[in-house]
């Protein structure tokens, strides 16, 4: 008896985002008859570097190994063990792309209308033409790390955007730190252009945060170390405003004489522990004022008001004076 596939709605976008025949043939092959690549590699007349590049872009956009079906009654060729490979796997965990010919590279280029587009807009945002360098990494995010070509088109303009804040309008990334952020991206899933507008709006807030804290930390005429960032970020994400974070600065300086950066975020992760977040909590749980107005409240007891004398009591105290000199 026939067996029904059933694909949802998701994964069919992501392989219509994919832009790869090779890619949809294999995961419509290994949703019926399993995970083998080499029997795969027979089945569908291809070689076994296209099943394996293919399995690789399975794997980066989240579509490794379906369940297998035998949709002709036959069995699995494959235990299920085998056929339950970790979304989102990282093939290269040195961030590195494949190495591509010239002659791959070229054939797209002329061919696809996508990556054509792509390394226009490239050579858009650089000023000049992309390098063969340039190039290879450009088509190796496209192909190896299959994200669609909408995605890396905001990608190339986030990075070059976050660069030309730091070294001008006229500047523009290498693509190596282009490279890194692709990675970083598809590690995260973001394969679409909601996910990508959400990751920079995410982003974009949290570089507002940091400049107001590196302003209060009188550090906004350089740039930030590795280090500083991300103490500075640990600090955002625990919540801090910058109003607290130089409260805790001020104390920092008063005590060591300079910005020591273990002292400052000792102070906040004390405070953390306690509760502490608002400037008003400083105030209420870790000043001196709030300690001992908390210390008046607890062990002493207000002294009852003193009756003031009537006139004649003053008389009668006069009076008795008189009598016992």
């Amino acid at each position: 008896m026939e067996e029904n596939l059933v694909l949802s709605k998701k994964d069919i976008e992501r392989l219509i985002a994919a832009h790869d025949g090779d890619m949809a043939l294999l995961y419509l092959y290994r949703l019926c008859l399993g995970p083998d690549q080499e029997q795969a590699a027979g089945d569908l007349f291809m070689t076994a570097a296209q099943v394996q590049a293919a399995s690789e872009k399975l794997a980066r956009a989240g579509l490794s190994a379906p369940s297998a079906s035998a949709a002709s009654g036959s069995a699995q060729r494959q235990s299920s063990s085998a056929q339950s490979e970790p979304q989102n796997r990282r093939i290269r965990p040195d961030d590195t792309l494949p190495e591509y010919s010239s002659g791959e590279i070229s054939e797209h280029a002329d061919g696809d209308a996508r990556f054509r587009f792509l390394v226009d807009e490239a050579q858009h945002l650089k000023g000049k033409a992309l390098s063969s360098a340039d190039l290879r990494t450009l088509f190796g995010i496209y192909d190896y790390l299959a994200l669609p070509a909408e995605v890396i088109t905001m990608l190339l303009h986030f990075c070059t955007e976050c660069y030309q804040e730091r070294h001008g309008a006229e500047s523009f990334p290498s693509f190596r730190l282009i490279q890194k952020e692709a990675f970083r991206w598809a590690d995260r899933g973001i394969t679409s252009l909601e996910l990508a507008e959400e990751y920079i709006s995410g982003y974009r807030a949290r570089r507002t945060k940091q400049f107001e804290v590196a302003e209060m930390l009188q550090l906004e005429k350089r740039d930030l170390t590795d280090t500083e960032s991300k103490y500075i970020g640990s600090w955002i994400a625990m919540g801090f405003p910058a109003e607290t974070i130089k409260i805790a600065y001020d104390r920092t300086v008063t005590n060591t004489g300079k910005l020591s950066w273990p002292y400052l975020n000792k102070i906040l992760l004390n405070w953390q522990e306690k509760g502490i977040v608002t400037p008003e909590d400083v105030q209420e749980k870790d000043s001196p004022h709030g300690a001992a107005k908390r210390s008046g409240s607890k062990n002493s007891t207000p002294a009852s008001p003193r009756k003031k004398p009537s006139i004649e009591d003053l008389k009668k105290e006069i009076s008795g004076k008189r009598n016992n000199s």
